[in-house]
C-alpha cells in the first residue's frame, strides 16, 4: 500500500487557502464558538505533517487572539510511516524551506544535528493518528473545520462520495 501513496506536501501549500484561514475562516469560527472557546480541526490525509504544523503556526502567530481557547488539531493519514514522521516534527533543510521564509523558519523551528525540529510549543498543540478517510471519522469530537486536500482526487466518483459522506458526518 505504501508504494501507491503520494505523500507530496509542504508548509503552507496552496498559499491562498492558508491566507483565507486567519483572514476569514478562523475569525468566523471564533464568533460561532465564542461561548465554548473551543475549536477542533481535522487534517485528513496529512502525510508527514506539514499542513497540520502550518495550521499550528497560524495559531502560534496569533496566540493573543486565542488565549483561553482550547484548540485541537488532529492530523491523520492511512500510512503509519508518514504518521511516525509527522509525530517527530523533524524536517530536512529542503522540507523546511519549501513554503517557509527564513523568519518563519527561525521563529517556529530549532536547528538540530538531525535537521529542523518544530518548536515544542507549536508541536505540542497537534496530534497525529493513523486513519482511513473511508472509515468512520475519529470518534473524539465533532470538527469545526476539516481539511482534506489532495486526497480524494485519486478516488473514483463512488469512493469519493463515500469519503465525503464520512467527512461530513464528522462536522
Amino acid at each position: 500500500m505504501e508504494a501507491l501513496l503520494n505523500n507530496e506536501t509542504y508548509f503552507f501549500r496552496d498559499k491562498p487557502t492558508f491566507d483565507q484561514l486567519p483572514e476569514t475562516v478562523l475569525p468566523d469560527l471564533a464568533r460561532k464558538r465564542a461561548d465554548g472557546r473551543r475549536l477542533s480541526i481535522w487534517c485528513a490525509g496529512c502525510s508527514t505533517g506539514q499542513e497540520v504544523h502550518s495550521i499550528a503556526m497560524l495559531f502560534a502567530d496569533t496566540a493573543d487572539r486565542w488565549h483561553g481557547w482550547t484548540i485541537d488539531i488532529l492530523g491523520t493519514d492511512i500510512s503509519e510511516r508518514v504518521i511516525k514522521a509527522a509525530r517527530t516534527g523533524l524536517y530536512s533543510q529542503f522540507e523546511v524551506q519549501r513554503g517557509l521564509g527564513g523568519i518563519e523558519m527561525l521563529r517556529h523551528f530549532d536547528e538540530t544535528p538531525e535537521g529542523w525540529r518544530i518548536k515544542n510549543q507549536t508541536r505540542n498543540t497537534v496530534r497525529f493518528e493513523r486513519h482511513n478517510v473511508l472509515l468512520d471519522p475519529p470518534a473524539r469530537t465533532r470538527f469545526d473545520l476539516i481539511l482534506c486536500r489532495n486526497v480524494l482526487l485519486y478516488f473514483d466518483p463512488a469512493t469519493r462520495e463515500k469519503a465525503f459522506t464520512r467527512l461530513a458526518s464528522a462536522m
